[in-house]
């Protein structure tokens, strides 16, 4: 990930593999910087992007209909490969040890406001372990 100031607006570009994410208040911020790409990158095989309020990226649906709120969803990706799995799973080994599949039925419930807490402790507490920020001499930002 690559954070830019261009036009005094920051430009995020995430990038995985082969597939990029380019974001940026003005369009035409977005249009020059995949032009440049295709200029340098898109010559052997074109380009292919997407544009919109609803986009599918790494199997990640990334909705902006909504003002001032994105929603990630990964349902349809997490229903297509249930839909893949073996119905029948009797006999399938893991590697897994067997007592992470043990229940406690006996312990009490976390109250949702607790469980909600914890869950986002945890992610946040993931999130800020596993990404450490770089600024190069450009004053590009990178994660």
């Amino acid at each position: 990930m690559a954070n830019i100031v261009i036009k005094r607006k920051q430009s995020t570009i995430i990038w995985h593999i082969d597939d990029i994410k380019i974001l940026h208040a003005d369009k035409d911020v977005v249009e020059n910087i995949i032009k440049k790409l295709t200029t340098k990158f898109g010559q052997a095989v074109p380009l292919t992007t997407s544009r919109g309020k609803v986009l599918d990226y790494l199997a990640i649906k990334i909705n902006y209909q909504r003002k001032f709120k994105v929603t990630f969803s990964m349902e349809e990706y997490i229903n297509k490969k249930l839909e893949e799995a073996l119905y029948d799973m009797e006999g399938i080994k893991t590697l897994a040890a067997c007592h992470l599949f043990n229940v406690n039925n006996s312990a009490k419930n976390l109250s949702e406001e607790k469980a909600q807490l914890s869950y986002g402790s945890e992610t946040s507490i993931f999130m800020q372990k596993n990404m450490t920020r770089h600024t190069n001499d450009h004053g590009l930002s990178m994660y």
